[in-house]
């Protein structure tokens, strides 16, 4: 809460204090820079330098957690003070400020890395994920907006599994973001991953019927695409019981309902 006076007497009576991490491994540190109180952690990288980069059990810094918030102040006073190394740190998972900050909707901590250094939006996760695909899962749409003003090839990047943020925008059931890139490159929602997988059968299994019809008025074919086990969207919404989709998908093409995929079913 940025109570600093209060911060320095509990030093005073019980100087480790500062350094007790929680069941997470968090630090006062790591709290400070999530709540942007940038004079406590200048006290407290006063008073222990190794605060500022002490990770948590997910292998975080206060870097990480300032940018969830978007306090620039904080990530500008690191990277002004000798914690360059931070600033493009990644955890174990391979995530770095520009995921956080992409997931988060902090437009303004991406445009301030990508001045830094353009690579920082751009590197992947462990998974080949890009911030693209995270603004593309969590629905910030202004975030990908960003993204694509500074780098276009951002949104076409394709993950590990070969899945763009066109098929994570599809998943989560985030229609605004699906439109924003097929007007940026139509080609996206009709793309297959690794297994096949167009957004389409996505939408299905999860559900998203609006995303799916919208789909089929951008591109009536994508309701009848095959995966590479022969799979339709019709299967993955029967595989996850999703009643209402197969309805509408055996409206729209009856024949869906009977057509099998490679192994007969």
């Amino acid at each position: 809460f940025g109570h600093l006076e209060v911060l320095k007497w509990l030093h005073q009576v019980n100087p480790n204090l500062i350094n007790q991490q929680n069941n997470k491994g968090q630090t006062p540190a790591h709290w400070a820079s999530l709540n942007g109180h940038l004079e406590v952690l200048k006290w407290l990288h006063q008073v222990n330098p190794n605060l500022i980069t002490q990770q948590n059990i997910s292998g975080n810094t206060p870097a990480h957690w300032a940018a969830i918030k978007g306090h620039m102040s904080v990530l500008q006073w690191l990277h002004n003070n000798g914690y360059q190394a931070l600033i493009s740190q990644a955890d174990p998972r391979g995530h770095t400020l520009a995921h956080f900050a992409a997931k988060f909707g902090q437009a303004d901590v991406l445009q301030w890395l990508h001045k830094l250094n353009p690579e920082l939006i751009s590197q992947k996760d462990n998974n080949g994920n890009t911030p693209a695909h995270w603004a593309a899962e969590f629905g910030q749409l202004e975030v990908l907006q960003c993204l694509h003003q500074v780098n276009p090839n951002l949104i076409n990047q394709q993950n590990n599994h070969g899945n763009t943020p066109a098929h994570f925008a599809t998943q989560f059931g985030h229609l605004k973001v699906l439109q924003c890139l097929h007007k940026l490159n139509p080609e996206l929602i009709s793309q297959q991953n690794n297994a096949g997988e167009t957004p389409a059968h996505w939408a299905s299994l999860n559900g998203h019927l609006e995303v799916l019809q919208w789909l089929h008025q951008v591109n009536s074919n994508l309701i009848n695409q095959q995966n590479n086990d022969g799979e339709t969207p019709a299967h993955w919404a029967s595989l996850n019981a999703q009643l209402e989709v197969l309805q509408w998908l055996h409206q729209v093409n009856p024949n869906l309902i009977n057509q099998k995929d490679n192994n007969g079913y």
